[in-house]
């Protein structure tokens, strides 16, 4: 399952999981910095928009913007992705986690489910 665990059991060193925190504080760092990127992308391409929809920009440069928007998006996805698969490593070596025959047995309060929009704004 883990394999930079060397022996793999139940538990990792703390050793590893140290190293393993680290890693989830990096990949936090990193999604903190895509995250920036995309908003100042998303940022450019309304102005790009705007730009067009006043006759001063070319629809190719809007084009453009927009390929650059969705690679950063994606590149906050990616990073969004590798940091959840992290933390949950980070769970398991230190001894968490969770059983799927758990989560079955366990039984649903309604009463502290959250509402949810249906149509023509009711709420359940």
């Amino acid at each position: 399952m883990v394999s930079h665990c060397p022996g793999y059991r139940s538990h990792c060193s703390a050793v590893d999981c140290a190293c393993n925190t680290i890693d989830c504080n990096h990949l936090q760092e990193q999604a903190n910095a895509f995250a920036d990127v995309y908003h100042r992308n998303r940022q450019l391409f309304e102005s790009e928009r705007a730009q067009l929809l006043a006759g001063m920009a070319s629809e190719q440069n809007l084009l453009t913007q927009q390929l650059t928007l969705l690679s950063a998006e994606q590149s906050l996805k990616d990073t969004q992705g590798q940091l959840i698969q992290s933390s949950v490593t980070l769970i398991r070596n230190l001894g968490g986690g969770w059983q799927w025959h758990d989560t079955k047995q366990a039984s649903v309060n309604p009463s502290v489910m959250p509402r949810t929009r249906r149509t023509h704004g009711e709420f359940s």
